[in-house]
């Protein structure tokens, strides 16, 4: 919705016309992201474009940079989610800000990439304790676990202070 964002790339493994198993206001539901796009009602929307991961070469291709990359995909395979993060890196510029979803330490193995990238990378990291956050219910809220924020060292005023 913001008028300075002028484009939303999503690039996925999984045809956005694929349904799956969703919650929609709590209720489960068989939907697409594109059935999910099609429910926005913001004219914004016409700002997002849906990509496949066979589209990558192309998009490398155009040699458009972006500003915000989010991570989510694999969780178990450590090759299949670093060579997520060296896709994004192909496509970010020196600002450009990473977004890793389901930072879960005991289960996925996304913290053994996230620690890879610190040691071959000059990145900074903030965790986003947001695991259990959004649905309320019985449960507490986890800690450390929920949403990575990456960026190069330096590139930007301390947004993380």
């Amino acid at each position: 919705l913001v008028s300075s964002v002028e484009t939303i790339n999503t690039v996925d493994i999984i045809p956005s016309d694929y349904k799956r198993q969703e919650a929609i206001g709590y209720e489960a539901a068989l939907v697409s992201n594109l059935d999910l796009f099609n429910m926005m009602p913001y004219d914004q929307k016409n700002k997002i474009s849906f990509h496949e991961r066979s589209e990558i070469s192309r998009l490398l291709q155009e040699g458009k940079k972006h500003d915000l990359l989010f991570i989510d995909g694999n969780h178990t395979d450590f090759n299949v989610i670093y060579e997520d993060f060296e896709i994004c890196r192909l496509l970010s510029n020196e600002k450009s800000v990473f977004i890793w979803d389901d930072y879960y330490p005991e289960k996925f193995a996304i913290k053994d990439v996230i620690h890879k990238i610190a040691e071959r990378h000059d990145y900074e990291f903030l965790l986003v304790e947001s695991r259990g956050h959004l649905f309320k219910d019985h449960r507490s809220p986890e800690k450390n676990c929920g949403m990575v924020i990456m960026r190069k060292k330096g590139a930007h005023e301390d947004i993380f202070a």
